[in-house]
């Protein structure tokens, strides 16, 4: 956790950016982040910078099968606009949360300064569903239909940040090889492979 934490410390050491917001978007199927050891390092280091950490889940109530990547983008959307500073500070996002981040930033890059992916969950309607009979989806058609027409690799538009692991792969992730692949094609300000 330490690169994401170096990363979160030159926002913090920023002026401009206090009294901002620092949004954590956990990984796939994950409800609750006070649970995750991620989260707890963040909102430490949050407290003592004076920024706000807030970890909005994207499975309503808690319910993994009512996900829906896009409305989530539009609740994240909203409340960016409404808050003091009009967008958020950073996103740092876990999986499917880092792929949530980093479409967020392309679809709304005046709504975010800087992103830090962890193990983005790109090429998720590939590595997940395509070519793959219905019965086997284990998410409901409709999540399928949209996550297959949100763009797989978004355009980086603003400071990002990418860690991704050598032992990640498809199982639980985007394999590194699609991640390097990707991150070849954008401009990121650092990417690492620990």
């Amino acid at each position: 956790h330490a690169q994401p934490l170096c990363f979160l410390a030159l926002i913090m050491a920023s002026p401009s950016h206090a009294g901002g917001t620092v949004i954590y978007l956990h990984g796939f199927g994950d409800v609750a982040a006070s649970r995750d050891c991620l989260f707890r390092s963040l909102q430490d280091a949050s407290k003592a910078s004076g920024l706000t950490l807030d970890a909005p889940s994207y499975h309503p109530g808690g319910n993994i099968q009512a996900t829906r990547l896009p409305a989530f983008l539009e609740e994240l959307r909203a409340l960016a606009e409404s808050l003091p500073l009009g967008h958020f500070t950073a996103i740092v996002g876990f999986s499917v949360g880092g792929l949530l981040a980093a479409l967020f930033q392309d679809r709304y890059p005046h709504l975010v300064k800087k992103v830090v992916l962890l193990a983005p969950a790109i090429d998720n309607f590939a590595r997940n569903f395509e070519g793959r009979s219905e019965q086997e989806w284990y998410m409901p058609a409709a999540y399928v239909a949209e996550l297959k027409q949100l763009p797989a690799r978004p355009t980086v538009k603003v400071p990002s940040l990418l860690i991704h692991g050598q032992l990640d792969n498809d199982d639980g992730g985007s394999a590194l090889w699609r991640v390097q692949e990707w991150a070849s094609s954008e401009k990121f300000e650092a990417c690492y492979y620990p």
